[in-house]
């Protein structure tokens, strides 16, 4: 995986990649653009001359998720789709438990790829399929910008510990990210996104929120934020002005990589004191 930092992967089993169509189980990084996991799996295809497409698989519940969690993420990922369209890369999406749609899925392929995230149940069907595979299954740390497996190999006891580690690391992993590489791809049929809606069985009573999902309109957001960033430092704590970033939604959903965040706003004009508190909750408290 050329292209891809070696350390930014993991292998979730022991099989040996031999060829066959490479499948990027896309998860908790919802984004066609700076993804370490979708740059991966292309790579890995690309240098094989393997077929490469991604999936997502939509759980119809998910621990007590609300309509609004799910609005959020479907309007999301029919920019994905979109996105992907446009670039040639096939995009599918099962509905289902991952454990039971992964291996199926697996059966036709060469290669499982996978982005990181930690909660339990996640970890749960990770450990579950790359057990069941005859395919390796490799996971990518897209979310963060320096990968946890990397950052520390033990519970930190505050950000204190954690921050020299980080600061430290921060030069190796904060780079400028690839182009995608051209792969080949069967385009899949465009989703039916209603119908997919209409089988979501979430609370209704919780609504919509008024942000727009996807990455354009996080990468609009950014840019709105870097523009204010001088009053940062003062304004961040306090409730009656708009001071804070406000790029939770988009960072928690995936549609935003930090490590975008991170290298727009060393480009950006403000005051090295108001960065350097970014930087603290964007890398150090939230990594």
């Amino acid at each position: 995986m050329s292209t891809v930092d070696r350390t930014r992967i993991r292998p979730r089993n022991s099989h040996a990649y031999r060829g066959g169509e490479v499948v990027y189980w896309m998860g908790r990084d919802m984004r066609a653009v700076d993804n370490w996991a979708l740059l991966a799996g292309a790579d890995l295809a690309n240098r094989h001359d393997a077929p490469f497409s991604v999936l997502y698989v939509l759980p119809p519940t998910f621990i007590g998720a609300t309509w609004r969690h799910y609005d959020f993420l479907l309007k999301g990922l029919v920019e994905v789709e979109a996105s992907l369209r446009a670039r040639g890369i096939g995009f599918r999406l099962e509905l289902g438990a991952p454990d039971e749609v992964v291996p199926r899925v697996a059966a036709g392929a060469g290669a499982i790829v996978t982005d990181t995230n930690p909660l339990r149940i996640v970890e749960h069907w990770k450990s579950t399929i790359a057990g069941e595979l005859s395919i390796p299954l490799y996971e990518v740390d897209a979310h963060n910008v320096v990968p946890w497996w990397v950052a520390s190999d033990k519970a930190e006891f505050g950000a204190y510990t954690i921050r020299p580690k980080l600061q430290k690391l921060l030069p190796t992993y904060l780079t400028e990210f690839p182009e995608i590489p051209a792969v080949t791809s069967s385009l899949a049929e465009v989703i039916d996104w209603d119908a997919v809606r209409a089988q979501v069985a979430a609370d209704p009573a919780v609504g919509p929120v008024a942000f727009t999902p996807g990455t354009q309109a996080a990468q609009q957001a950014l840019g709105q934020f870097l523009e204010r960033l001088d009053r940062y430092d003062e304004d961040r704590n306090n409730p009656n002005v708009e001071g804070q970033s406000g790029l939770s939604p988009w960072l928690h959903m995936g549609h935003l990589s930090a490590q975008r965040v991170l290298l727009e706003l060393a480009k950006a004009p403000g005051t090295q004191v108001s960065k350097d508190a970014f930087v603290n909750e964007l890398l150090v408290w939230r990594e």
